[in-house]
């Protein structure tokens, strides 16, 4: 599951030449049902700000299995016609314990995360399995995909291999550690 993601100043500035309207705005985490830019691709990249979370009957859906989101009758027109990307430099989960935990690549680049909009200009993200950075913390992770594969993501010949990827390895770090007074 994927709860909130870090949008940011600089991924507003990077976005801005795709984007028909003014993309402004404070560095800030995206909750369920708040607006947020998303990329998508008609012969060439655009971004549009849409609102994240599908109105479903029990409420607001915001992600989707991977294993199942083609075959769900909620999701599955959806995915099949209207792919998009939400850029991100980290994305939270919490864990056991209920602590707040952030990744991000080691490095600080852009994450990609899959996704798909409804016709009324709603997103949902993917999510599949935990990757073994993310598993000592949390069951599910966002489908990250990889510079290489952003295009792809939007060809239907590989919606369903992307489906099945693990994602790339991302660093975890939480809001507050104990620390050790004593080093062994």
């Amino acid at each position: 599951m994927c709860g909130s993601y870090l949008l940011d100043r600089a991924i507003l500035a990077s976005l801005q030449k795709y984007a028909k309207e003014e993309l402004t705005g404070e560095t800030r985490d995206i909750k369920p049902s708040d607006w947020a830019p998303v990329i998508l691709y008609h012969d060439t990249f655009c971004v549009q700000k849409m609102q994240w979370g599908f109105l479903g009957k029990s409420g607001l859906l915001i992600n989707a299995r991977a294993e199942t989101a083609l075959e769900k009758v909620t999701f599955k027109e959806s995915l099949q016609k209207r792919r998009c990307l939400i850029p991100t430099r980290q994305f939270y989960e919490w864990d056991h314990d209920h602590q707040k935990i952030s990744f991000r690549y080691q490095n600080g680049h852009l994450m990609y995360l899959a996704g798909f909009y409804d016709r009324q200009g709603h997103y949902i993200i993917i999510t599949t399995k935990a990757n073994q950075s993310v598993a000592p913390h949390h069951d599910r992770m966002p489908l990250i995909l990889e510079p290489k594969e952003l295009k792809m993501w939007f060809d239907d010949r590989y919606v369903e291999d992307l489906l099945k990827k693990k994602p790339p390895l991302v660093k975890a770090h939480k809001a507050y550690e104990q620390l050790s007074l004593f080093e062994d």
